[in-house]
């Protein structure tokens, strides 16, 4: 949700509407950090979700796409230090898959 906003130039105004609305989401906004180093973990667990859901007729779309988010923050695997906000939605807009 902050990488759409930042694209699209309403950053502030979300976050000043999460401090009124949803005081804790600024904050859960940027956990994304510490976990973005162990993204590529779920990358696979995902792809098997979305394939469960497929064979028993149900979309899988959300899995597919939650895989599409994780492997896009692949490049941080076994950095030492969380990466910051900015690189991480730098990374989410990005459509290449590093290192592939």
């Amino acid at each position: 949700i902050r990488a759409l906003a930042v694209q699209e130039g309403v950053d502030a105004a979300l976050l000043a509407e999460w401090k009124i609305s949803q005081p804790a989401a600024p904050k859960c906004s940027e956990q994304v950090t510490a976990g973005a180093r162990k993204a590529w973990r779920w990358i696979s667990e995902m792809e098997e979700i979305a394939a469960s859901f497929e064979a028993v007729g149900l979309p899988g779309h959300f899995h597919h796409g939650a895989a599409e988010i994780y492997r896009r923050l692949e490049r941080f695997k076994d950095t030492p230090t969380p990466p910051p906000l900015d690189e991480i939605i730098a990374s989410l807009r990005s459509r290449g898959r590093p290192g592939r």
